[in-house]
C-alpha cells in the first residue's frame, strides 16, 4: 500500500512539473510577444524612413517646380516687356 506521504509527494511532484510546464509556456509566449514587438518596431522604422525619403523627394520636386514656374513667369514678363517696347 502506498503511504499518505508518498501520495502527497507524488501529487506535489506532479503539480511541480505542471507549474514548470506552465511557466515554460508563459516564458515562450513572452519571448514571442517581444519578437513581435521588435518586428513591428523595425517595420515602423522602415516605414518612417520611406516616408522621410518620399517627402524629401517631393520637397525637391516642389522646389524644382517652383523654380521652373518662376523662370517661366520671368520669361513671360520679359516677352511682354519686349512686346511693349
Amino acid at each position: 500500500m502506498l503511504s499518505k506521504l508518498s501520495i502527497i509527494k507524488g501529487r506535489g511532484l506532479r503539480n511541480l512539473s505542471l507549474r514548470k510546464r506552465n511557466f515554460a509556456k508563459i516564458m515562450e509566449q513572452n519571448e514571442e510577444q517581444e519578437i513581435k514587438k521588435l518586428d513591428i518596431k523595425q517595420e515602423s522604422q522602415k516605414e518612417i524612413q520611406e516616408l522621410k525619403a518620399y517627402t524629401q523627394i517631393e520637397h525637391r520636386n516642389d522646389q524644382g517646380l517652383k523654380y521652373h514656374l518662376s523662370c517661366m513667369h520671368s520669361h513671360k514678363n520679359s516677352q511682354h516687356l519686349q512686346n511693349y517696347l
